[in-house]
């Protein structure tokens, strides 16, 4: 799941922010970063989650264009976030979820 070191976060912030560095529009920076090299690498890399689409690195891309849309932030800060992004993302999922429906 990745509570410690998130690998599906920093691949696909990594990946977005490549895209975002050779000038791509920020649309296709995100398609490329977070769904079509993102699927391929998971897939070669041991011990990752083999799912074709992450959910976690949608979010961790999104936060990499976020932060460098429309914060203006460079690349390297854009990249924090999106890491960022997708860490909150797992952790919201793994503690706060649970407690809310537990309410009900």
């Amino acid at each position: 799941m990745g509570l410690i070191l998130n690998k599906t976060a920093i691949l696909a912030s990594a990946l977005t922010a490549a895209a975002l560095f050779f000038e791509l529009k920020p649309l296709y920076a995100f398609l490329l970063g977070a769904i079509i090299l993102l699927t391929p690498i998971r897939f070669a890399i041991p011990g990752e989650d083999k799912k074709i689409i992450s959910e976690t690195g949608i979010v961790a891309s999104a936060g990499v264009i976020a932060a460098f849309t429309t914060l203006s932030l460079g690349l390297n800060h854009a990249v924090l976030v999106g890491i960022a992004a997708g860490y909150a993302y797992v952790f919201w999922w793994v503690f706060v979820m649970p407690k809310v429906l537990e309410r009900k």
